[in-house]
């Protein structure tokens, strides 16, 4: 699966209430500086393209001055803890921690309808515009999303993490 693919099926499967839910990952084997600059400019990048596309970023996940490169391909690569946990979260959906969005200010739904500070946006956001009363996605949690991987043992998780490694 290509990058383009993935973004339109990502596309192709928005949930109820329109928003795409994404973790970002970024890696560079060498910081000659030390100074963290490259990841920086990696995830910049890719936040901005996860606002051009209105996708809402959950998580984000680096690796500074950690390459691949391994002479034997049938062992396994280095330890990258951000890699690591962007798989844990992919893979294991129930491990993900709840995240309820809250409004930092009151919210003016209209004329005669306050909602105090600390609302879930989820209540307001994921409204439908034709009947008010009716939220397209009354889950509050935004770590909710595709459970792909959940069913895979152990093994096989680890198998699909050290293969995507090479890709």
């Amino acid at each position: 699966m290509t990058i383009r693919d993935a973004i339109q099926l990502a596309e192709a499967s928005r949930p109820p209430d329109g928003v795409i839910r994404c973790l970002i990952y970024v890696r560079i084997s060498m910081d000659k500086a030390h100074d963290g600059h490259g990841v920086a400019n990696q995830m910049a990048k890719l936040e901005q393209k996860a606002r051009e596309r209105g996708w809402t970023v959950l998580y984000r996940l680096s690796d500074n001055d950690i390459g691949v490169t391994r002479k034997d391909q049938t062992r396994p690569g280095k330890y990258r803890p951000g890699y690591e946990e962007a798989m844990r979260l992919l893979l294991n959906p129930d491990e993900r921690t709840p995240l309820v969005l809250r409004a930092t200010d009151s919210v003016a739904l209209g004329p005669d309808q306050v909602l105090p500070p600390g609302t879930p946006v989820g209540l307001f956001a994921n409204a439908d515009p034709a009947h008010p009363d009716v939220n397209l996605c009354p889950d509050l949690d935004e770590t909710e999303g595709h459970t792909f991987g959940a069913g895979l043992s152990a093994q096989e998780k680890y198998a699909l993490k050290e293969w995507l490694k090479t890709q």
